[in-house]
């Protein structure tokens, strides 16, 4: 099984109502969004590209970004990224679906979890079946007359299962940009750019100017003090991320940080 992030719904015309929104602060503005559009230079005082590259881009307190909502649904996610998601709180909810209700008999025959490893290798054979496993010691639990409520605590991290959540464009570029820093983990990495093609092709392509890792879209690295750390250590390479200092902090910023 593979990840699937689908952008169910959002708001119509977003780069439009963007504008609308920020306009108002200085200048009157139209009762629809229609009238913006048959008339932008006369009401923005340029066209709705350059309002976005010149006005919107710089702007340091992006309010307008909350006027756009956006409703996804992630299909085959890992627990584990469930977990790491929704620590995203501030204009989020979320529906997730519930191992107390929902019994997953068959997780591991279904290979509905996330295997770290690369398929026919036998790395990825030794965890499937360790997975399996897990999935007999489950099916005994059932069979024994366990609940489901409690069955589940059997469960790896990694079992899939779906999460849908909706949110405003600013908390949502708050948490992507974070999750595609090559720091995160690999699985919610991929994820996020799923979610950005969705973003891309069903919204509008101009919103990716505000998504991108932080190191990239807005100069910084949320990890410095890590990476700064594990420089000084001379751990320049290992076996996962979060174990040696991250290359494109090398080679945006330097050995010194800057």
């Amino acid at each position: 099984m593979k990840a699937k992030a689908t952008l169910i719904n959002w708001t119509p015309k977003p780069i439009e109502t963007m504008c609308w929104a920020r306009r108002v602060m200085h200048n009157p503005v139209p009762d629809s969004i229609e009238e913006l559009e048959e008339n932008p230079i006369g009401i923005l005082g340029m066209d709705f590209d350059t309002y976005v590259n010149q006005v919107l881009k710089k702007d340091g307190m992006p309010t307008f970004l909350e006027y756009v909502s956006l409703v996804f649904k992630l299909e085959n996610v890992s627990r584990a990224l469930q977990q790491q998601l929704t620590r995203h709180r501030i204009g989020f909810s979320y529906s997730i679906q519930s191992m107390r209700c929902v019994d997953v008999p068959n997780f591991a025959t279904d290979k509905a979890y996330f295997n770290p490893y690369e398929e026919d290798t036998p790395e990825w054979e030794k965890y499937h079946k360790q997975m399996e496993q897990i999935q007999e010691i489950y099916k005994e639990a059932m069979k024994n007359k366990v609940p489901t409520q409690d069955a589940r605590g059997l469960l790896p991290m990694n079992i899939y299962s779906t999460i849908t959540f909706s949110c405003s464009l600013r908390a949502f570029i708050g948490m992507i940009n974070k999750r595609l820093c090559l720091k995160t983990q690999g699985e919610f990495h991929e994820v996020a750019k799923m979610m950005m093609k969705e973003v891309e092709e069903k919204m509008d392509y101009r919103i990716l100017k505000w998504i991108g890792s932080p190191c990239e879209v807005q100069g910084y690295c949320m990890m410095k003090g890590e990476n700064e750390e594990q420089i000084r250590e001379g751990k320049l390479k290992g076996v996962q991320n979060t174990d040696h200092v991250c290359p494109k902090y090398m080679r945006i910023f330097g050995k010194n940080g800057k």
